[in-house]
């Protein structure tokens, strides 16, 4: 529900006026993390989850493109520690650096308005203790640990398997569900949403 809530109410950014943010899925590996971002991904139809492991003006050019969409970015462990605090400040705040041209004029600033979901083994403020550096309260609410595995959990990321016989059997089922509707929830999303923001009774 998570992932999925994420994608549909990227767009909706603008019209609320929130900024963006979003949440970062923590826990052991091999318990579903990625099958989550597959999941959101699903929904927008983006083919390759970027990683972590990029720099900041790396990440930059990709906040740009995912603008009003959800930016997934795996395994967070692949970053450089020194790096994460001030890439969550960088796409907190909607906008990258501010650059000359060759001709001593300022570039047009990339900027964009976007929820992120991540996910990794830890939690930020202890991937980023790895590089004696302590979390802000700023990082910490604008990219929000979440534990992936609810508490006391049988399934790894999920909470009910849905009458599947086990979790192994549950995942391959929603994976070959995001494959089958790769990209459509999010067409038929916006359509409804133009319909809905364009009626005069719309709040």
């Amino acid at each position: 529900i998570l992932a999925l809530g994420t994608s549909l109410a990227a767009p909706l950014l603008p019209l609320v006026g929130i900024e963006s943010g979003g949440f970062h899925l923590f826990g052991a590996t091999s318990k579903g993390k990625t099958t989550l971002l597959s999941i959101a991904a699903s929904v927008t139809g983006v083919k390759k989850i970027p990683h972590w492991r990029a720099t900041s003006n790396g990440i930059e050019g990709i906040a740009a493109a995912f603008n009003h969409l959800c930016l997934l970015l795996d395994e967070i462990a692949q970053a450089d520690s020194r790096d994460v605090g001030n890439i969550i400040y960088m796409i907190g705040n909607g906008q990258g650096k501010t650059r000359m041209s060759r001709d001593l004029t300022s570039r047009k600033t990339k900027e964009w308005l976007l929820i992120i979901l991540s996910s990794g083994e830890v939690e930020i403020a202890n991937y980023m203790k790895q590089a004696n550096i302590i979390q802000k309260g700023g990082q910490e609410v604008r990219l929000v640990d979440i534990p992936a595995l609810p508490k006391g959990a049988k399934y790894g990321c999920f909470e009910t398997i849905h009458g599947a016989d086990n979790a192994v059997q549950f995942v391959s089922a929603l994976e070959a569900d995001t494959r089958e509707h790769h990209g459509t929830a999010l067409d038929a999303f916006l359509f409804q949403l133009v319909i809905d923001v364009t009626d005069p009774t719309f709040a």
